[in-house]
């Protein structure tokens, strides 16, 4: 999972949500993006669960799970909120990723 860099340079962070499901073969299925903050974070998160979708776990509950995952720059010290109204989920630990943004230094003559 990487921190998109149309999201770096439009100093996009904060939460982004997705709620799916894993079928009884372990596959992913149901993926929707509840928050998506911009900048291509909410597709860099599908293309990596889609990438995954077959490596979990055997589920046949029909259980929704809800993943948070924090994209915070790091010259970003503000805190972001969560959302207080989730849809019906089981709620997943965070991920954060962190993007390192890129300073550049002039001289001045």
């Amino acid at each position: 999972l990487s921190y998109p860099s149309s999201a770096r340079t439009g100093n996009k962070s904060g939460y982004v949500y997705v709620s799916f499901q894993i079928d009884s073969t372990g596959k992913l299925i149901n993926s929707n993006i509840i928050k998506d903050i911009g900048g291509g974070c909410g597709k860099e998160l599908i293309r990596v669960l889609s990438r995954v979708s077959k490596k979990f776990i055997p589920d046949t509950s029909h259980d929704t799970y809800i993943l948070p995952v924090q994209f915070r720059l790091s010259s970003d010290n503000k805190e972001h909120s969560k959302l207080a109204a989730l849809p019906e989920g089981k709620l997943l630990s965070e991920i954060v990723v962190v993007g390192y943004t890129t300073v550049v230094i002039r001289k001045v003559n």
